[in-house]
């Protein structure tokens, strides 16, 4: 008897469960009022889980700039303590928790358009000091996600007013860490992680994704090439969902 009670509360765990994640992801996309945006498999690349698995899973995926970081004047309204000098103190010692945040990303923009050159510039100065290798396999910049962080802060409202093309400029929740960027100990944040960072992709969806040419992911750097877009919408919680994929 007892045993039959537990699997009754157990199952009805499980429904009350899937019918909240179903109420919020209702919520979410009701009146949603930002735009989609178009990614490929550079900013979307599938994770791995196994051969058993028939799940198909995106990893968002970005390229950080090659900066110090965002300023105090960033991260201060994030909860983060920034001296107001220099610090004189061992850098070892400075530890502050992660914060919540939110994060704009700009895709194909002006912040991509400079790592791209800088890494093409790298590339090339590489390959002249080497040149048994074979060009574009040092960087493989053709994979890298033109997702770059360009703006932090704690209102995702102010940000999207800010930055309202949302077919360019991705807002999104992301936790966010604090270093110290020089030897003056000034302090800098940094993103370490979008949440979320995976999406799920459904059917039919998932087939799509499945189905690529597989033979493409064979050849040499430079000659790669996104095999599939997805276009996403981002609701009013900032959770997204998969609007259209397209080889």
């Amino acid at each position: 008897m007892m045993r039959r009670w537990l699997l009754l509360a157990a199952a009805l765990i499980v429904c009350v469960t899937n019918v909240v994640a179903l109420g919020l992801g209702l919520l979410n996309r009701r009146n949603a009022t930002a735009g989609a945006i178009t990614l490929t498999e550079r900013e979307l690349p599938t994770m791995s889980l196994g051969p058993e698995s028939t799940a198909t899973i995106l990893r968002i995926q970005w390229t950080s700039q090659e900066t110090e970081g965002f300023p105090c004047d960033k991260i201060r309204p994030l909860g983060f303590t920034c001296p107001n000098g220099p610090s004189t103190g061992d850098s070892r010692e400075f530890r502050q928790p992660q914060r919540k945040g939110y994060v704009v990303l700009e895709y194909d923009g002006p912040a991509w358009e400079i790592i791209r050159k800088r890494r093409e510039t790298e590339e090339a100065e590489f390959a002249a000091r080497n040149p048994t290798r074979t060009p574009g396999d040092f960087w493989g910049a053709n994979r890298l996600s033109r997702l770059v962080p360009i703006d932090i802060g704690a209102d995702p409202e102010a940000l999207r007013r800010t930055y309202p093309d949302a077919s360019r400029y991705l807002i999104t929740t992301a936790r966010i860490g604090a270093h110290q960027a020089n030897s003056l100990s000034t302090i800098t944040g940094f993103i370490t992680e979008l949440m979320p960072s995976t999406i799920n992709v459904p059917l039919p969806f998932s087939r799509t994704i499945q189905e690529r040419d597989a033979a493409q992911a064979a050849g040499p750097p430079k000659s790669w090439m996104p095999r599939y877009t997805v276009t996403l919408q981002y609701g009013r919680s900032l959770e997204p969902w998969i609007v259209d994929v397209h080889r």
